[in-house]
């Protein structure tokens, strides 16, 4: 049996404490903006929101994009909140792919993809969202997409993580 080394052990111990730190201070971080939004304070929530954000968390991403697509707090910003829907969504969240399914079938950003649309709602279908589930037959209907296209749809579903 190898024996490790006193400054190895070290190491690996700092960097669990490091990792503990750090997922300690991004839940922090949404629980204070999750407060802050529901306090009705905006701006400490958008601040929150977004440390948590861009340190991965995707509650965070979710509630950041859901701010920017309403304006609330600050402008609306559909490109925005697709680009926080589309980071929560590649991590597997359900609600984010929903969200973008929408964007992708209304044509808000960046135009009417009626594949993309298909394609992130199949995903959160695959996940049990039981909303995306129930819609999946009226999109299949309203999208309209022919052979071609449901075979690339089904070509990415298969190449997915």
């Amino acid at each position: 049996m190898k024996r490790i080394s006193m400054p190895t052990i070290a190491a690996l111990a700092a960097a669990l404490v490091f990792t503990i730190v750090t997922a300690s201070a991004v839940h922090a971080d949404l629980a204070d903006g999750i407060s802050a939004y529901d306090g009705g304070d905006y701006e400490t929530a958008i601040a929150e929101f977004t440390s948590a954000a861009q340190a991965g968390d995707t509650g965070a991403q979710l509630a950041l994009a859901n701010m920017m697509h309403f304006g609330e707090g600050m402008p609306q910003d559909i490109a925005g909140a697709a680009a926080w829907y589309r980071l929560a969504a590649e991590r597997g969240d359900a609600v984010a792919q929903v969200n973008l399914a929408e964007l992708a079938r209304a044509g808000t950003n960046p135009g009417y993809d009626p594949e993309a649309a298909f394609f992130w709602l199949s995903l959160a279908v695959r996940s049990g969202h039981s909303w995306a589930i129930a819609a999946l037959p009226g999109y299949k209907h309203d999208l309209q997409l022919g052979a071609a296209a449901l075979k690339r749809v089904d070509q990415r579903l298969a190449n997915w993580r």
